[in-house]
């Protein structure tokens, strides 16, 4: 397999420096922006990138307060992520396929309803308005209770694979790689921001109830990827969110949890590989 020569780039919003990777293709296609999940980083999608054989550019995006990005003031809101990727988009001047998973899903659907005049298609990876509680419960309690430092690569791993919940290695890998930085001392310290994950309850419901109205304007090519075992996306939420995206898709991928671009690369690929060409020829 070819490696991927990604150019390591910034933009800046005001004085905020806000990263993203870049491998340059075809320019009269579509370029794709891929959008990570809480507490990870563009190259999340790496895997996923090197099993895609489109010949589209692709923007691999750092959120505010993750991965090379500046942490960003106040609350770290859908809007906010949202506002900063258009931002973006406007830079470009190009009309993109969006594919979010998690968090980037949920900023993905944001984003297609309030600009839909950046987006050619979207995919959502793992994630809908309302999630799964016990997802939901697991990534407070990892995000909250993660130390800072860690000890060394060993106390990560043990940290990912218990407290974190059986995040499998090559996740912790690419946490280790992209995610996390070595201090002067030896010791390891996760790059995103502590109060990413601080939103109050009452801002909480009010996007959920604000996405799921976004839902129902997107008229876009979409595509919804569901991790069989996922515990942040259960099917009937899946096939709410089916029925709220005129005209959208559902795929589920067996045997998968929460972590598709890590965990199933390869069968995101095939899914993205089916649905981006067939988009690009309708249009």
């Amino acid at each position: 397999m070819t490696p991927l020569n990604f150019t390591e780039s910034d933009y800046y919003i005001g004085a905020r420096t806000c990263h993203y990777a870049y491998l340059q293709r075809d320019d009269s296609l579509p370029p794709i922006v891929f959008l990570h999940g809480i507490t990870t980083f563009g190259h999340y999608f790496d895997e996923v990138v090197k099993h895609l054989p489109v010949n589209n550019s692709i923007y691999l995006m750092d959120f505010r307060g993750h991965g090379l990005s500046d942490p960003g003031e106040g609350f770290y809101t859908i809007g906010s992520y949202r506002d900063d990727i258009q931002h973006f988009l406007k830079l470009i001047n190009r009309r993109v396929h969006v594919v979010g998973h998690s968090l980037g899903g949920r900023v993905g659907i944001s984003l297609t309803a309030t600009y839909p005049e950046h987006v050619v298609s979207l995919a959502i990876l793992d994630v809908a308005p309302t999630v799964d509680q016990r997802g939901f419960a697991r990534l407070y309690y990892g995000i909250t209770n993660m130390p800072r430092p860690f000890r060394n690569r060993e106390h990560i791993f043990e940290f990912y694979r218990t407290t974190w919940g059986g995040a499998k290695d090559r996740f912790i890998e690419l946490m280790i790689k992209y995610g996390m930085i070595e201090n002067a001392d030896g010791t390891i310290s996760p790059r995103f921001d502590p109060a990413i994950f601080s939103l109050p309850p009452e801002v909480l419901v009010a996007e959920m109830n604000e996405l799921w109205a976004c839902c129902r304007k997107i008229r876009v090519p979409t595509i919804i990827v569901h991790g069989e075992f996922s515990d942040v996306l259960n099917e009937p939420i899946a096939r709410q969110l089916q029925q709220a995206i005129t005209g959208s898709r559902y795929f589920a991928i067996k045997g998968a949890r929460h972590s598709l671009g890590a965990d199933a690369p390869q069968e995101v690929a095939e899914i993205l590989n089916e649905f981006l060409p067939s988009v690009e020829k309708q249009n």
